[in-house]
């Protein structure tokens, strides 16, 4: 998964855009984008960007997503239309627009995430109910991501997966895919309260003065998997 550009969280997929955020205007010499379905399908897209310079800082990033330019895709039941994307420089989120054509039912704003943001930063001074939309948009992130299973378990019984962050939220931990892992329910509580560290080679250490017998034999020479870890590497090291 790419670690660098942005993720758009639209209403039922996520979309990953590969350029320097530092230089907006770089997004022209995008191809491809990539986008994962909440109902576990992915699609890349051939696109061509194309850049407003609004101000000094701050730009417009147009993106078309026809079926002419896209026949591989031809067979899919995808919602072609057009993005509109505003970014300024040394933003780390903002808006994104879709608008469908011909059909509306997708239409409507999105948030956008910079995907290389700083892995700790100022703690979040957010309002609840946004604080449970954005968890909500990461833990879908995350569930693409990891396969719709804890990564710890391959328990995929949905309601019982959680999202939880490695570096955590009251340390300026971001909604990123390099910074989150899927977790059984239980096993999220466990290692929000320390009860096990996922060790900066991914191998997970168990507390034996916080774990039952039971919970320790689960977690006994249990690390994550290659993809996952491949992922969150550089928060694991960061953590530490």
């Amino acid at each position: 998964m790419m670690d660098k550009g942005i993720v758009i969280y639209w209403n039922e997929a996520q979309e990953f855009i590969n350029f320097d955020c530092d230089q907006p205007e770089t997004v022209s010499d995008v191809h491809e984008t990539f986008e994962m379905w909440d109902i576990g399908k992915e699609y890349s897209y051939n696109v061509s960007p194309v850049v407003k310079k609004i101000s000094d800082a701050t730009f417009e990033i147009k993106i078309k997503y026809m079926e002419a330019t896209n026949p591989e895709l031809s067979d899919e039941d995808i919602p072609w239309g057009e993005s509109t994307i505003s970014i300024s420089k040394g933003d780390t989120s903002g808006n994104a627009y879709w608008k469908g054509a011909p059909d509306v039912g997708y239409d409507g704003e999105a948030k956008w995430v910079r995907l290389d943001v700083p892995l700790k930063g100022n703690r979040r001074r957010i309002t609840t109910n946004k604080l449970q939309r954005e968890q909500a948009r990461f833990r879908k992130l995350l569930l693409n991501a990891d396969n719709r299973k804890c990564v710890l378990t391959g328990e995929s019984t949905e309601f019982t997966l959680e999202a939880a962050h490695i570096i955590p939220v009251s340390e300026g931990g971001p909604d990123i895919p390099q910074n989150g892992i899927i977790l059984r329910s239980d096993l999220h509580r466990l290692y929000d309260n320390g009860a096990f560290i996922i060790k900066p080679d991914g191998c997970i250490q168990p507390d034996s003065e916080k774990l039952s017998a039971d919970y320790r034999a689960l977690l006994k020479s249990k690390r994550l998997p290659t993809n996952t870890f491949d992922r969150v590497q550089k928060a694991l090291t960061a953590k530490t």
